[in-house]
C-alpha cells in the first residue's frame, strides 16, 4: 500500500475499476431483462467488479512481492552492481 513517504507504483484501484465498469455494463443491459431492473443489477455489477478487481490485483502484489523476496533471500536480486 502507498502511503506520502513512501510509492511503489502499483494501485490496486485500477482494475477495480475498470472490471467494474464491465460488470455494470452488463449487469445493467441484463437488468432490463432480470427481476429488479437495470440500476439494481448495474450497481450490484460495479460492486462485484470493483470487488473482484481489487481481489485480483492483491493477490497479484502478493505472488510477486513473495517472489521478489525469494530471489532477495538466495542472493538472485539486489547488489548487482558487485559482480
Amino acid at each position: 500500500m502507498d502511503n506520502i513517504h513512501r510509492a511503489d507504483g502499483m494501485s490496486f484501484v485500477d482494475k477495480g475499476m475498470i472490471l467494474a465498469f464491465m460488470f455494470s455494463t452488463i449487469g445493467a443491459s441484463k437488468g432490463f431483462v432480470w427481476r429488479g431492473g437495470p440500476v439494481i443489477w448495474g450497481i450490484t455489477g460495479a460492486f462485484v467488479g470493483f470487488i473482484v478487481g481489487t481481489l485480483l490485483s492483491w493477490i497479484i502484489y502478493v505472488i510477486k512481492h513473495d517472489k521478489n523476496q525469494m530471489q532477495i533471500k538466495k542472493g538472485k536480486k539486489g547488489m548487482s552492481f558487485l559482480s
